[in-house]
């Protein structure tokens, strides 16, 4: 199963309890892990805005479509990494 198929399985499980999932992110050169990122789980905004957790890249985070609706999307005026 792939990155996205594995979030959205986990949304469609939740029944409406979890509104947002993102997962790890691993770097690695030459086939060597040289980093990974830290990750938990639960209600999460405590620990991200008190940086505990790092979600690093939009590319890792699948948000439900009605709540980024409700936030009318991205603010693309904020420099990166703000929103």
């Amino acid at each position: 199963m792939f990155k996205i198929e594995q979030q959205v399985d986990i949304l469609e499980k939740s029944k409406n309890e979890i509104k947002a999932v993102y997962c790890k992110l691993g770097r690695y050169i030459n086939d060597k892990k040289i980093y990974e990122s830290i990750g938990s789980e639960g209600n999460l905004m405590l620990d991200v805005l008190s940086l505990k957790n790092e979600i690093l890249l939009q590319l890792t985070l699948l948000i439900e479509r009605i709540i980024l609706e409700e936030l009318n999307g991205f603010d693309e005026s904020f420099e990166r990494h703000q929103d």
